[in-house]
């Protein structure tokens, strides 16, 4: 696949093998560490060309320990790991448009958390137009 047409799109790993159910069970069972376990390996969105939306498993982690500021806090650092040949902008604009999704989530912490990864994206894709505007 060229390289415009993975932009903005999740390779998938290998937990989208692992059936959604036993990894919802397991965080039931394993509540102070397995959440925090799947935030920091699962792949956080999935997309095609026209879509982009997060995993189930990261939406039921939103739901169920969205309070939880180590679960919100892999969740950025998974978020902000990645790496791109070209403009890194589409990565950075997926990533913003899984976080509008959240604007309206029931709990009012991962609201405010969308809210300030939102604000730091546009940061970042504002330098990252800049930087593309001076030719690096």
């Amino acid at each position: 696949m060229e390289d415009k047409e993975r932009a903005g799109k999740e390779v998938r790993g290998p937990l989208s093998e692992v059936p959604a159910d036993f990894l919802v069970e397991w965080t039931r069972q394993n509540p102070k560490i397995a959440p925090i376990i799947l935030a920091r390996i699962i792949n956080l969105f999935e997309n095609d060309e026209k879509n982009v939306r997060w995993n189930p498993i990261i939406s039921f982690l939103l739901e169920e320990f969205g309070d939880q500021d180590d679960l919100l806090s892999e969740i950025s650092s998974n978020m902000f790991s990645f790496g791109w040949v070209g403009s890194a902008i589409p990565h950075y604009e997926t990533r913003m448009v899984a976080l509008r999704l959240l604007e309206k989530h029931k709990h009012q912490k991962v609201r405010q958390w969308a809210a300030n990864l939102i604000i730091v994206i546009e940061k970042e894709i504002q330098k990252e137009k800049t930087r593309e505007e001076e030719g690096y």
